[in-house]
């Protein structure tokens, strides 16, 4: 009879993270560019039907950026996974930016940031509607 796994939760609990992570940075990505394309979908038809276009610089600006720290998030999460395998490997416990911890932070804050910028961006587009 095999000896029951007793780290299962543990996998899983990582598993489950890594799901979350990911949804997140999808999220952050979708919810940022689906906003620039309906924008501009938006002031091209009232653009085509010779209707004023009202100014929404400042939004696509904020959606923009949403998108960008996005993108380094995704970058910041491929040198957490390096860094946790590099730990892993050479059985360290690595301080400050050499840590994996320090970039997982780094790593919620761009996605933070993000969804800020893509509640910044959506109430500024709404107040420009009249």
């Amino acid at each position: 009879m095999s000896k029951p796994d007793e780290h299962w939760h543990t996998r899983e609990t990582y598993r489950s993270m890594i799901g979350f992570g990911q949804g997140m940075l999808r999220f952050t990505f979708l919810a940022n560019g689906a906003a620039i394309i309906s924008i501009l979908t938006f002031l091209g038809d009232l653009n085509a039907k010779s209707v004023e276009v009202p100014n929404m610089k400042g939004a696509l600006a904020f959606f923009l950026a949403g998108v960008l720290l996005s993108g380094l998030a995704t970058i910041t999460t491929y040198v957490i996974q390096f860094m946790l395998y590099n730990e892993t490997i050479n059985n360290i416990d690595a301080k400050g930016w050499g840590s994996h911890v320090r970039w997982l932070h780094a790593t919620l804050v761009l996605v933070v940031l993000s969804m800020i910028a893509f509640a910044v961006g959506a109430f500024s587009a709404v107040s420009r509607l009249q």
